[in-house]
């Protein structure tokens, strides 16, 4: 089974070992790469950029992890937008009035028949989505 990691899953595992232990555990239990929505690469350096005024050093933390995601290609493959996906993602907005990241993650898992791991499951009930929740895996 393929993983879409939404960006939540992302920035608990850039915790590494100070991570919640139920999703180090889920990571460990399916190994392999992992795909990320580009949109979640939007989130993540928009979040740097908010935060590179208030604290730099975060912010320059921030900007070596997104660095490191980006360039570990074979472990986090990028999936971009695509004109189905993006088809999905406004029936979702409409249907579900979902927001537009939301909706492209979302619609993202529905097209490439991902399961998108996420803490956020609410916001992604009843789409379709086939959900995962790593911060409730039991071995």
């Amino acid at each position: 089974m393929a993983f879409l990691l939404d960006t939540v899953t992302l920035s608990e595992l850039r915790k590494k070992q100070k991570a919640n232990p139920s999703v180090l555990a889920w990571q460990s239990a399916h190994p392999g790469p992992g795909y990320i929505s580009v949109v979640s690469l939007n989130e993540i350096r928009f979040g740097i950029r908010k935060v590179w005024q208030s604290d730099k050093d975060f912010a320059e933390r921030l900007e070596v992890w997104y660095q490191d995601i980006i360039s570990a290609k074979d472990l986090l493959i990028q999936v971009p937008v695509e004109r189905a996906i993006a088809e999905t993602a406004a029936d979702l907005r409409y249907d579900f009035r979902m927001g537009y990241d939301d909706a492209l993650i979302g619609a993202t898992a529905i097209e490439r028949g991902f399961s998108l791991a996420t803490r956020n499951t609410s916001d992604f009930e009843g789409t379709g989505v086939v959900l995962i929740n790593p911060w409730e895996f039991m071995e």
